[in-house]
This record gives C-alpha cells, sequence and structure tokens, in this order.
C-alpha cells in the first residue's frame, strides 16, 4: 500500500459547502465593484427621482401590491367554507324549488277543497230540509205557490235575490312574495 492521498469524490455537504463558500465570495466581488463605481471620478451616482404619484395610480398601486395568494393562505378555511355552502346551495335549488312548488300547489289545493266541502255541506242540509213536510212548504212558497187558506201577495220593485258576493284576492304575504320569486313560482291559474 501507498501512503499517497487518493482523490475521493467529495460528499454532498463538502459541495454544498463549496457552492456557497463560492457564492460568498461572489457577493463579496459583486459589492467591492459597486462600491468602485461609485467612487469612480467624473461619475457621479444618482438616483432617478420618483415621478410625483397621481391619484388613479395611487390606487392602481395599492391594488397591485396587494398579496392575493397571501389572503387565500391566511382565509383558506372562511373562503372553502363559503364555496361549500354555495355549492351545496346550487346543487339543492332544483329539489328545493320542486319542494316548494309542491307546497304551494297543495295549499290551493286545499283551499279549493276546503270551499268545495262547504258548498257540499250546504246542499246537504238543503236536501235535509227538502226531506221533511215544512222544508217542501218553505221551498214551494219560495216558488210562489201557496197553501189551503193562504193569500199570495206580489210587491213590485223589490228582487229577492241572493247575490253571491265575489271576494277579493287577499295580497300573498311578503315572506310568499319572496320565496316565489326565488322559486319562480306561479299558479296553476296562471300558467
Amino acid at each position: 500500500m501507498s501512503n499517497k492521498p487518493t482523490a475521493s469524490k467529495p460528499t454532498r455537504r463538502q459541495a454544498t459547502l463549496g457552492r456557497a463558500a463560492a457564492n460568498a465570495g461572489e457577493a463579496r466581488r459583486g459589492r467591492a465593484d459597486a462600491a468602485r463605481r461609485a467612487s469612480a471620478p467624473g461619475k457621479a451616482a444618482s438616483k432617478p427621482k420618483a415621478a410625483p404619484a397621481k391619484k388613479g395610480a395611487r390606487a392602481l398601486g395599492t391594488l397591485s401590491s396587494l398579496d392575493v395568494p397571501g389572503l387565500i393562505t391566511r382565509f383558506r378555511t372562511v373562503l372553502l367554507a363559503v364555496v361549500a355552502v354555495i355549492v351545496v346551495l346550487v346543487a339543492l335549488y332544483g329539489p328545493m324549488r320542486g319542494l316548494y312548488v309542491a307546497w304551494r300547489d297543495n295549499a290551493a289545493l286545499q283551499e279549493t277543497l276546503d270551499e268545495e266541502n262547504k258548498a257540499t255541506e250546504q246542499y246537504q242540509s238543503d236536501v235535509n230540509s227538502l226531506l221533511t213536510e215544512e222544508g217542501i212548504k218553505d221551498e214551494a212558497r219560495k216558488k210562489g205557490y201557496v197553501g189551503e187558506g193562504e193569500k199570495s201577495i206580489v210587491v213590485d220593485g223589490e228582487t229577492a235575490q241572493d247575490e253571491p258576493e265575489e271576494e277579493a284576492d287577499e295580497p300573498l304575504p311578503w315572506y310568499l312574495a319572496v320565496t316565489d320569486f326565488i322559486f319562480q313560482y306561479s299558479e296553476q291559474g296562471e300558467e
């Protein structure tokens, strides 16, 4: 064996240290060059003066200096929650609209059913009264018939007709008007 030193490959640490030392040397040389240029006779080192900033330019400068990636990183949880809520609302709009339309149609049909049930009850009470002898006599008198021993009296100028009053449509409550607009609801008769 010989006592000659053998050339070996540098380790990673040695290579990294060598690069760092080289970079530090370049930085020192760069600073020295800059100092020599600044002190050179005949060459005045002058700094360019900045133009006065206008109001519009100042506002643009502030917007351009806005750190959007930093803000996104900082408010990541809030942004994710807002995006998740928006996605859920958009995904559920169709089913929610269908449910709302069914609920409103059901309410309108229930109102119609209640009116029909009320009319049916009225007709049933009329039928029940006509099944009795008193009810039959009352109905005959309404039509102008008289019984034995009774006299008929006719009054001119007055008509005894019961005219059904038309009910005015009540305006919708504000919350139904808002949800009708959101879900684009229109009543069945309007379509």
